[in-house]
Formats: C-alpha cells, sequence, structure tokens
C-alpha cells in the first residue's frame, strides 16, 4: 500500500487515475500481487509518501516530496552542479512510465517513488 499525505501530515491526499486530475482513485493506492500499481497522479505541492508491505510494516516514509509538473513549467530543470542533480527529489509525470513495482528494499522503493 502506498500512503500519499500532504507533506508533514498525516492527512491523506487526493490521489487521481489521469493527468488531467479528473478521476480519483483510493488513498492509499492497492498493489496488484506482483508489487505493482497503476499510474498515480497528484496536484502540484509537496507531499509525504508512506509504503507498506502486505503485513502492514513500514518500508518508506519519505516527506517533503515535491511534485510539479511539466505542463505548468514546460521548461526542463537545470542544474548547476552535479550534487544539486543527486540531490533533487522532485517528481514529475513523464510519458510512457506506466506500471511500477516497489520492492521492499529501501532504494529500489524510494527510486519507484521517485518514478511515480
Amino acid at each position: 500500500r502506498i500512503y500519499i499525505y500532504k507533506a508533514g501530515t498525516d492527512s491523506l491526499s487526493p490521489v487521481f487515475k489521469d493527468s488531467d486530475l479528473t478521476f480519483m482513485q483510493t488513498n492509499p493506492v492497492v498493489a496488484d500481487a506482483t508489487g505493482e500499481v497503476d499510474g498515480i497522479y497528484l496536484a502540484d505541492g509537496d507531499y509525504r509518501i508512506v509504503i507498506r508491505n502486505s503485513s502492514g510494516k513500514k518500508i518508506l516514509d519519505e516527506d517533503e516530496i515535491p511534485v510539479l509538473s511539466t505542463r505548468q513549467t514546460e521548461v526542463a530543470r537545470s542544474f548547476r552542479r552535479v550534487s544539486e542533480m543527486l540531490e533533487d527529489w522532485t517528481l514529475c509525470y513523464a510519458a510512457g512510465i506506466g506500471r511500477q513495482k516497489v520492492h521492499e528494499n529501501g532504494k529500489r522503493a524510494a527510486e519507484a517513488v521517485q518514478a511515480l
């Protein structure tokens, strides 16, 4: 299960099935038997993401994750240094991502969150 909260809170955020933010889906988002979830779409803002495995154990809890859609910016982000790029946790929408698999390994789970 992927729980998506407003940053810094325990208040669940609206989650959508489409990039136009017209069709809501349940929050938490539940993975299928293989651990995959369909695309998750959010309004621009800052979020807290919590991922729990099937037994309820927390495998990821990340706060202050900014989501910025390319519709608003229409510009690729530039970085002055490689270290800035490596520290960037901004989530954005990209064509063709499709279903993602979340793994219990913390690093793989964090990479999956970045891809959402």
